[in-house]
């Protein structure tokens, strides 16, 4: 579990490195997620780091 949980810090910190934006929702930084279900599967979005506390979006552009 903490390895799993390292990996994520790191790719947290390079996201937020390469001016990924903050939630709109609780201001906490993004991450880029590919939707896996729905009908965005597939497609790209950002997702809030704090989730599942928030769950703030955005459109990935």
């Amino acid at each position: 579990m903490a390895a799993t949980t390292a990996r994520l810090e790191k790719r947290d910190r390079q996201m937020q490195a390469e001016g990924a934006p903050t939630c709109p929702k609780c201001g906490k930084p993004m991450r880029k997620m590919i939707a896996k279900k729905g009908r965005n599967a597939g497609n790209a979005f950002w997702s809030c780091t704090g989730y599942p506390e928030c769950k703030g979006t955005r459109n990935f552009e």
